[in-house]
């Protein structure tokens, strides 16, 4: 999944989270005690956080939407990109949860909505870039490109695309039976 995608879409799954758990959110008196927030930060980091560092190892420039030279950037550039992927299914939580000690679910709402059109919208403005398989340069060169369907990378984004809906599903499941 590329990371302009991951970034929003964590956050939105983070508040989504939240949105899910806000009975078991009322019960709770510690703040890092809930088990919606260990769903969400499981969910992070053994299907969010993996699928990310899949394609920022072998499809760097893909992943960054050909527009960082990957071989030109520092070497900090891919760890650090992990960790804030990692990090945001778990802060999209912990936003949620603030919103909703507030008492102010309209807002949480509002916000998912917001995080929503933000996943699409980088979707959509990225889908020219993320239909190719290439390198930095040969995008920008306008050579050597393949399209995605029938490519290593194609078939990487379905795989990968089955582990986010199955992680999904399972960690939704769990959030409804906190009620």
């Amino acid at each position: 999944m590329p990371v302009l995608v991951a970034l929003p879409l964590g956050l939105c799954l983070g508040v989504s989270f939240a949105w899910l758990s806000r009975r078991e959110l009322r019960r709770v008196t510690n703040e890092l005690g809930s088990r919606g927030l260990a769903i969400a930060a499981l969910f992070g980091l053994f299907v969010l956080a993996p699928i990310s560092a899949y394609f920022l190892a072998f499809e760097p420039d893909w992943c960054l939407a050909y527009l960082v030279d990957t071989s030109q950037a520092t070497p900090a550039l891919t760890p650090g990109l992990l960790l804030v992927a990692l990090a945001t299914v778990p802060s999209g939580f912990l936003l949620g949860r603030l919103l909703l000690e507030r008492g102010d679910e309209a807002t949480l709402l509002r916000v998912m909505l917001g995080l929503v059109v933000a996943t699409l919208g980088a979707v959509m403005l990225g889908l020219r870039r993320f239909a190719v398989q290439g390198s930095y340069a040969q995008f920008h060169g306008d050579f050597g490109t393949q399209p995605l369907a029938g490519s290593s990378l194609g078939y990487a984004i379905l795989v990968l695309g089955f582990w986010l809906t199955a992680g999904l599903v399972f960690a939704v499941w769990n959030l409804r039976r906190l009620d």
